[in-house]
């Protein structure tokens, strides 16, 4: 049937609201993903300022500190002359340009010859600029009882002060960093002090605007303004009264005052009283203050504004481009498409013979002729293969079932109440192996574990496990049954391939255990008492990787009652989702603590728990247990 005009309309309607759709919801997307980019570099390039600016604080205080405490060896080599004390502060004040006073105080009556307060005190005048040296101890100054002197003298150690006017000699806003001066008794003597002029030192910090209306928060340790752009708040008002006063509650405001003078560093967000959202990075400074710049996101995001109208320009003439363009291309299009998808609903239903509408042009419609054509072999071949994998799998499936069945039969499955056993392939089928023999009055057992897993594994684990079997039927010792498993797996062995093997000879009438271990995992010794350790063995190399290595064997007595735990790395290997594994501590520990009535009961507890312990983790190698009894 031949397409309507008004359907082709209708088609451009879709398209167009389609098209508008994503404009918008592109237009959405990059507006917030644009404004979450300028909010980062806005936040990163404030932060960034803030380090650079305590940075540079800090350099100015770690000076000042420097300096102070390389002057304190100076004082205590010069104790007995008083005259020279006097003139290291203006010695300290002259060199350091940070610096705008400086005292050595001592304790009352420490030269008698100078009176019961000695104080020499420099200064610079800060309307001239002229430095001034007095004696600032007198009754009616008693420097003893200030912070400056009596803090650092209790903690025995160098002290920062909190902002304060200077009444006694410097007459300006200053911080003064006081270090204690200690005698051999460890007693303190005197102070020597350094102030620092406060307008200085907030100077630089106050010029800082990242943005328009940003603004510097500097506080000292008690949560006092140091630097704020209500200037009349500095020194007389906290951070916290300034919160409490405002018009109404703000929590993320106070959130951000209580992180400042915790000494945290970060950003807190918060709406100022005339509802307006900023964000402010803050960070500690080492004397105890903390700084903090404050930025308005609307200053930050300004230039969104005018990226947002270009873009909604972008979307009108775009739009109007589209409607003009997709209704001229669908009107031509649409009419023999509708005939292709006549085809492709007899084709979906299976129908792969459908036949295709004929088509004369030589454009873009003779391509997709050709392809539902090519489409129509390519699933006809499809399903033919398909059918061909699927039976080919299911008789691999079937022969490696069978395969499993035959590998599970080989090993022994006549257990007593000397021996039990478990074995469970990681795949279909795998390389760890147990078996075990009663020969002459004596037992001979061995477990082992080749190296990878599936069928090469198997194979190789059915040459070793056969091996053993003949060896240890002609009643060999230990060391020649080990050494001819090695020469049968050695020998050929072009995968290079190997086994980790433990064999051994356990005699019946007098409890001799003689064992060779090469390359396993120690086996653990449970003795009568319960107590159960790790059999330490000497190192043998694993089979099958040199042929004629002389294994060495060894002994040990047990005592009736003893147990033997074999296992394979399957066991101390399994894992958990998160990839934590059983290990061997935990192995011991279990051993150590479950009931050992009998063989088979060991060997079913370990394999609980260490299902239990992996928890439904997919079992990522062969499991093999195997308990004896003595």
């Amino acid at each position: 049937m031949k397409i309507s005009h008004s359907f082709s309309k209708r088609l451009s309607i879709y398209i167009l609201t389609l098209a508008a759709t994503l404009f918008v919801i592109t237009i959405i997307v990059v507006g917030a993903f644009s404004r979450s980019i300028l909010i980062d570099e806005a936040e990163e390039k404030v932060t960034n300022l803030l380090d650079a600016t305590i940075g540079d604080i800090e350099s100015v205080l770690s000076n000042v500190e420097a300096a102070t405490l390389n002057s304190v060896w100076i004082v205590k080599e010069n104790l007995d002359d008083p005259e020279f004390i006097a003139t290291i502060p203006e010695h300290l004040v002259k060199e350091n340009p940070y610096v705008i006073g400086s005292t050595v105080s001592f304790i009352p009556n420490f030269y008698e010859s100078k009176g019961k307060y000695y104080a020499p005190y420099t200064y610079i005048e800060e309307s001239t600029g002229k430095v001034h040296s007095v004696q600032m101890g007198n009754e009616n100054y008693e420097y003893t009882i200030l912070d400056w002197f009596l803090i650092p003298s209790l903690l025995k150690k160098p002290w920062w002060s909190e902002p304060y006017y200077d009444d006694g000699g410097g007459r300006q806003m200053m911080i003064t960093y006081s270090v204690p001066i200690l005698n051999k008794d460890n007693e303190v003597i005197a102070v020597l002090t350094a102030d620092v002029n406060l307008k200085a030192l907030t100077k630089y910090a106050e010029a800082i605007k990242p943005y328009k209306e940003s603004y510097v928060m500097l506080i000292s340790a008690n949560a006092s303004f140091i630097s704020n752009p209500d200037t009349s708040s500095i020194l007389n008002e906290s951070i916290f009264s300034a919160i409490m006063s405002l018009k109404k509650e703000n929590p993320e405001l106070l959130e951000l005052g209580k992180s400042m003078v915790g000494g945290e560093t970060g950003i807190g967000k918060f709406v100022d009283d005339d509802g307006i959202k900023c964000f402010a990075a803050y960070g500690p400074v080492m004397n105890g203050w903390s700084m903090a710049i404050v930025c308005k996101y609307q200053s930050v995001l300004e230039k969104l504004n005018t990226m947002g109208l270009v873009l909604a320009l972008v979307l009108i003439i775009g739009l109007a481009l589209l409607v003009f363009i997709t209704q001229r291309i669908i009107s031509r299009l649409t009419e023999p498409l509708y005939l292709f998808s006549n085809s492709a609903r007899e084709i979906a239903q299976g129908n792969f013979n459908a036949k295709l509408p004929e088509i004369h042009s030589k454009d873009e419609m003779l391509q997709l002729h050709n392809s539902f054509e090519y489409m129509q072999t390519s699933l006809t071949n499809y399903i033919s293969e398909l059918q061909t994998v699927t039976a080919a799998k299911q008789r691999i499936e079937s022969e490696l079932s069978i395969a499993r069945d035959i590998q599970l039969g080989m090993v022994p499955k006549n257990f007593s109440e000397r021996v039990h056993a478990f074995l469970f392939p990681a795949k279909e089928v795998g390389g760890d192996l147990y078996d075990f023999i009663e020969k002459d009055g004596c037992f001979y057992f061995a477990i082992g574990d080749v190296s990878g897993k599936g069928i090469p594994a198997a194979l190789y684990m059915a040459i070793t496990r056969s091996s053993f079997r003949y060896l240890a039927n002609q009643g060999l010792n230990v060391k020649d049954v080990v050494c001819g498993m090695n020469t049968s797996v050695s020998e050929g062995n072009d995968t290079d391939m190997f086994v980790t093997f433990f064999v051994g000879k356990l005699h019946l009438d007098t409890g001799l255990l003689e064992y060779c271990n090469a390359g396993h995992n120690s086996i653990i010794i449970v003795n009568p008492d319960g107590t159960a350790n790790y059999l330490r063995a000497k190192a043998n190399m694993v089979g099958g990787v040199f042929n004629g290595f002389d294994y060495q064997d060894e002994q040990v007595q047990l005592h009736h009652g003893s147990h033997l735990v074999l296992y394979t790395d399957g066991v101390t290997e399994a894992e958990k989702e998160n990839k934590d594994q059983y290990g061997e501590e935990r192995l011991l520990s279990l051993v150590n603590n479950i009931n050992k009535n009998s063989v088979m009961q060991i060997t079913e507890d370990i394999l609980t728990d260490v299902r239990k312990f992996t928890d439904g983790a997919e079992q990522n190698d062969d499991i093999t247990i195997m308990t004896v009894k003595y």
